[in-house]
């Protein structure tokens, strides 16, 4: 229906994806994620382009990201 297609349309936004991957990386990589990696996050959310596999492509993007790795490295020592 008409919902379904805002959804859609606001889903393909830039901002949206910008935002959508700044939440994800603040849970899953830094408390402030940097920007190259939210933008480079975003790419991936949109070439996604409203598939199923969209936000798995997103987490996998996250948690293989170098910065992760660095974050969890650096966790780990802490410990």
């Amino acid at each position: 229906g008409d919902g379904e297609q805002v959804l859609d349309l606001l889903a393909a936004r830039p901002e949206t994806a910008a935002h959508i991957c700044g939440k994800l990386a603040v849970v899953f990589v830094a408390d402030e994620p940097s920007d190259s990696l939210v933008t480079r996050c975003a790419e991936v959310f949109l070439a996604g382009n409203g598939s199923s596999r969209q936000i798995a492509d997103v987490l996998r993007f996250l948690l293989t990201s170098g910065e992760f790795k660095a974050g969890v490295n650096r966790h780990t020592r802490a410990k």
